[in-house]
């Protein structure tokens, strides 16, 4: 995987594409479901997003794209989070600021409390053969509820154990299947439901966007072998960058890099802490 440098396009690329796959996701939750309170909004190049029924949870509750020139935001956004009930939590990809921002960010109350770790790479249509107790396939309309309980098994943890708020995630994720640009996965270990990843494809761009394994089932190689053959399907459909984002220093970000991946950076998330 030969991988491109980081110009300031690339790196736009690379931010709004979260901010679509994002997008995606809450504007088809809203659609199938009720009350859940989702909200958007854009402040200059930023986008922030609410979800009131998991306001705990930081990837549907945050805001993406802040940039040196939305200093001036910043009060607007903590209202927005306020009146919405939710933390604010802003990520912060450090080409897109400077001391300025930084600053006026302390200056409002917010501090740094979490790094996640985004990368990039160009998707490749070849894989390396997966082991043969492995088996990875697109889910088909009859494995949604497979799909779901599998996603909820896995993240459990994530969300601090609570089962409704999983659950709801959950039923989102599986929601998403037919819908343009979203491609889901399901991994087998000797036959035996295992693993879920997602795929979004917008704009010749592939975001890795969730994937986890059940506890009894991790280790076996489920995570590689989805990654791989995302990748691969990235490329067959045309995509020229492939986008993931995960914590900083862990299992997801190695098993990433050894697909070929690499950081871009490290994106920093503040919020006001009590």
């Amino acid at each position: 995987m030969q991988i491109p440098v980081l110009t300031d396009e690339r790196i736009q690329s690379i931010v709004q594409s979260e901010v679509a796959y994002l997008n995606s996701w809450l504007m088809n939750m809203e659609e199938q479901f009720d009350n859940c309170g989702i909200q958007i909004a854009r402040f200059g190049n930023a986008c922030a997003f609410a979800l009131q029924r998991v306001s705990e949870n930081p990837t549907f509750n945050r805001v993406i794209g802040l940039t040196t020139q939305d200093e001036g935001h910043i009060d607007s956004i903590l209202q927005w989070y306020s009146e919405n009930k939710i933390p604010c939590r802003i990520d912060l990809c450090p080409y897109q600021t400077n001391r300025d921002l930084l600053l006026s960010l302390i200056k409002h109350g917010l501090r740094e409390s979490d790094y996640g770790t985004v990368l990039y790479g160009v998707p490749s249509p070849h894989i390396s053969p997966l082991p043969p107790h492995i088996i990875v396939r697109k889910v088909h309309q009859r494995d949604l509820d497979l799909f779901s309980d599998l996603y909820a098994q896995g993240f459990i943890e994530f969300y601090g154990g609570s089962e409704t708020n999983v659950k709801l995630i959950a039923d989102s994720a599986k929601v998403l299947y037919g819908h343009p640009g979203w491609h889901l996965y399901l991994a087998f270990v000797e036959e035996i439901p295992a693993a879920v990843a997602l795929l979004h494809i917008q704009d010749q761009i592939a975001v890795l966007v969730a994937a986890t394994t059940v506890p009894q089932l991790r280790g076996k190689g489920c995570q590689t072998a989805l990654i791989q053959q995302r990748i691969a399907d990235a490329a067959n459909a045309g995509c020229t960058l492939l986008v993931t984002q995960t914590r900083a220093g862990t299992i997801s970000q190695r098993n990433m890099e050894h697909a070929g991946l690499r950081i871009a950076y490290n994106r920093a998330v503040w919020e006001r802490l009590s």
